[in-house]
């Protein structure tokens, strides 16, 4: 099922079409754009780009940020903590990308 009706990479409308996909679609979307535009894809941006939606909802002195921020965190990680956090449709929303990464989902989904 073709998802993406895009001819240049654009994080912004891929971003869009992830969010608004069921999430049973989710990771196939992105695994079409990994196929349609290959090692100029990273679907570790569209990770990026929830926790800079979940950033602009915070305040400055936000504990949050240390979350959010972090270096050292892995992806799972931070999901667990913005779940907890009570950002839990972002922490689910950040799921298939994280499979899409290849990288170890913490048994978040």
């Amino acid at each position: 099922m073709p998802f993406l009706k895009i001819k240049k990479l654009d994080y912004g409308k891929i971003f869009s079409a992830y969010k608004l996909a069921p999430y049973s679609d989710k990771q196939a979307l992105l695994r079409e754009a990994d196929e349609k535009f290959g090692l100029d894809f990273d679907p570790e941006e569209i990770l990026e780009m929830i926790i800079d939606e979940i950033n602009e909802k915070l305040s400055d002195d936000d504990e949050l940020l240390e979350v959010t921020k972090s270096l050292y965190l892995k992806w799972h990680e931070i999901a667990g903590k913005l779940k907890a956090a009570g950002f839990s449709e972002q922490a689910k929303l950040m799921v298939p990308a994280i499979k899409e990464c290849g990288y170890d989902t913490g048994g978040l989904g």
